[in-house]
C-alpha cells in the first residue's frame, strides 16, 4: 500500500511537470506569435484571433493566458527587458584586449537585442499613456538599462584597476546610456532602412572614440576645473 501510495505522487508530480512545461510552451508560442504580428502590422491591427491562428490555438486559449491583448503586449515588454540581461555577458566584454574590441561586442550585443525587441517597444504608439501599466514599464526597461550600463563600468574600472568619484562615474554612465539607447536602431534601421550591420559599425566607432578619447578628455576637464 505504501509503495503504491508513493508511486501515484510520484505520477502525479511528474504530469504536473509536464503541464507546466506544456503551459509554457504554449505561452511562448502565443507570445512569438503576437510579436511577429505587432512586428508586421502594428498593435492596432492585430487581433486576438489573428495570433491564436498563428499559434495554433484557440482564441479562448490566448484569452486564458493572457486575458487581453495588452496582457500580451505587457509580457512582450517585459520579455524585451530581460532578454539584454540574459544576453550580456560583462565577462565576454571586459575579457577583449583592446578598446576597439570591446565596443565591437557591445555593439553586436545591443544590435541583436536592438533587432529583436525595438519593433515592439515603438508598436506602442501613445499606448504608454493610455496604459499606466504600459509607461511603467517603459520606465523600468530605461531604468535597468542605465543601471546595467553602471555595472558593467563598474565591473570594467575594477578589472583594469581604475577608480573614478561619483561625478565621473555619472559622467560615462550618462554617454553610454544616451548612445546606447534603442531607439537609435529604430530611426537608423527601421525608419532610414539601414542595413543592420552599418548600425552596428556605426555604433562599434562611436564607442570606441567615447572610451577612448571623449571619455578622458572630459574626465579629465572634470577634474581639471574642481
Amino acid at each position: 500500500m505504501e509503495k503504491e501510495k508513493l508511486g501515484n505522487k510520484a505520477s502525479r508530480s511528474y504530469n504536473s511537470v509536464v503541464r507546466r512545461k506544456r503551459a509554457e510552451e504554449t505561452r511562448d508560442r502565443i507570445a512569438d506569435a503576437a510579436e511577429s504580428l505587432i512586428t508586421d502590422n502594428g498593435y492596432e491591427h492585430t487581433t486576438i484571433g489573428a495570433i491564436a491562428a498563428l499559434a495554433g490555438v484557440a482564441p479562448q486559449t490566448v484569452y486564458a493566458i493572457f486575458h487581453s491583448k495588452q496582457g500580451i503586449l505587457i509580457h512582450l515588454l517585459k520579455r524585451s527587458m530581460q532578454s539584454i540581461h540574459k544576453e550580456a555577458s560583462y565577462q565576454s566584454i571586459i575579457s577583449k584586449d583592446s578598446l576597439a574590441e570591446m565596443a565591437k561586442e557591445i555593439a553586436a550585443i545591443l544590435s541583436r537585442h536592438g533587432k529583436k525587441s525595438i519593433s515592439v517597444l515603438n508598436s506602442l504608439g501613445g499606448f504608454e499613456v493610455v496604459y499606466p501599466e504600459l509607461s511603467q514599464l517603459m520606465r523600468e526597461a530605461d531604468e535597468n538599462r542605465r543601471a546595467h550600463i553602471l555595472g558593467g563600468l563598474r565591473e570594467v574600472l575594477k578589472i583594469r584597476s581604475c577608480a573614478l568619484n561619483p561625478g565621473q562615474e555619472k559622467i560615462l554612465v550618462d554617454i553610454l546610456w544616451a548612445f546606447t539607447d534603442p531607439a537609435l536602431y529604430h530611426m537608423l534601421v527601421a525608419q532610414c532602412g539601414w542595413p543592420d550591420m552599418h548600425y552596428e559599425l556605426l555604433l562599434q566607432r562611436v564607442l570606441e572614440i567615447i572610451m577612448r578619447d571623449v571619455a578622458p578628455e572630459m574626465l579629465r576637464a572634470m577634474t581639471e576645473s574642481n
